[in-house]
C-alpha cells in the first residue's frame, strides 16, 4: 500500500481503535488491584464495551456508496412522514439499507476477522458463535440485561486469575497465556449461554490487527472500501486535521 495511504491507518489506530481499547482494558482490569469475595467486575459495563467498539468498527467495512446511503435515508424520512400518527409511534426514525444496517456489518466483521470458531455453529443453539455473541447487544445495551432468546439467558463471566480468591488479571497476561486461556471464552449450561468480556476483547484485538493487515495487503478491495468510509466518518471521529 502507498506510503500516503498509510496515514489514514495511523490515524485510525491513534483516534479510534487505541482509545477505544485503553478504556475497555482499564474496565477489564478493574478487579487486578485487589482480591475478596467482594472483587466483583462490572460484567455488564464491560461486555457492552466491547459490543459497541465491534459495531463502531464495523462501519468502515461499508461498501455502499454514501449517495446511496443519503438516498436511501432520504427515502425512507419521506415514507416515514406519510405514516399514519399511530403507526409512527411503533417505529424509530433510523433507516439504513438492509446490509448497511450496523448489526448484520458486525456480525459480518465478527465472522470475517476474529477467529473461525466464531463462525462456526454451538451446541444446543441456534446458529453460530458469532450470531450468538451479537445476541448479547439489543437487550443489554437498551435493556440491561443479557436475555438471548426466549429459550436461552444470557451469563456474562468474569475472569480472575486466582477464582477462589477473586483476583483480577491483567489482559496483557491473559495475551501472553492465551491457549490456556481461550477455552474459557464461553460456555452452555442447561438454559444458560455464559461469555467471558476478557477472552473476547482479546480475541477482538486480534482481528483489528486482521482487519488493519487486510487494508494494506488488499488496497483494491478492502482498502480501497476502508478510505471510503475514514472519509465519510472523518468529521464524526475527529480524523481531520485542523490544516485539513
Amino acid at each position: 500500500m502507498e506510503e500516503n495511504k498509510l496515514e489514514p491507518i495511523d490515524k485510525f489506530r491513534e483516534k479510534l481503535i487505541k482509545p477505544a481499547c485503553e478504556d475497555i482494558r482499564r474496565i477489564l482490569e478493574i478487579t487486578c488491584s485487589s482480591s475478596g469475595s467482594e472483587n466483583h467486575g462490572p460484567n455488564f459495563i464491560a461486555l457492552s464495551a466491547i459490543l459497541i467498539v465491534i459495531e463502531t468498527i464495523s462501519q468502515f467495512t461499508n461498501k455502499k456508496e454514501e449517495k446511496d446511503l443519503n438516498s436511501f435515508k432520504e427515502t425512507a424520512i419521506s415514507k416515514y412522514e406519510e405514516l399514519d400518527p399511530n403507526i409512527k409511534k411503533f417505529l424509530l426514525p433510523r433507516f439504513m439499507p438492509e446490509d448497511s444496517d450496523g448489526s448484520r456489518l458486525a456480525v459480518t466483521f465478527i465472522k470475517n476477522y476474529f477467529d473461525d470458531i466464531f463462525s462456526r455453529p454451538v451446541n444446543g443453539c441456534n446458529g453460530c458463535l458469532a450470531d450468538i455473541v451479537w445476541k448479547y447487544r439489543n437487550p443489554q445495551i437498551h435493556g440491561y440485561y443479557p436475555f438471548i432468546s426466549e429459550k436461552l439467558r444470557g451469563s456474562v463471566l468474569w475472569l480472575y486469575k486466582e477464582p477462589r480468591n477473586r483476583m483480577g488479571v491483567k489482559i496483557e497476561e491473559v495475551e501472553k497465556e492465551f491457549d490456556s486461556y481461550k477455552n474459557s471464552l464461553y460456555g452452555v449450561e442447561g438454559e444458560y449461554f455464559k461469555l467471558c468480556p476478557h477472552i473476547l476483547f482479546v480475541y477482538f484485538k486480534f482481528a483489528i490487527e486482521r482487519y488493519l493487515d487486510d487494508i494494506k495487503e488488499k488496497p483494491e478491495s478492502i482498502g480501497d472500501n476502508f478510505m471510503k468510509n475514514y472519509k465519510r466518518l472523518a468529521d464524526q471521529y475527529y480524523f481531520r486535521d485542523e490544516t485539513d
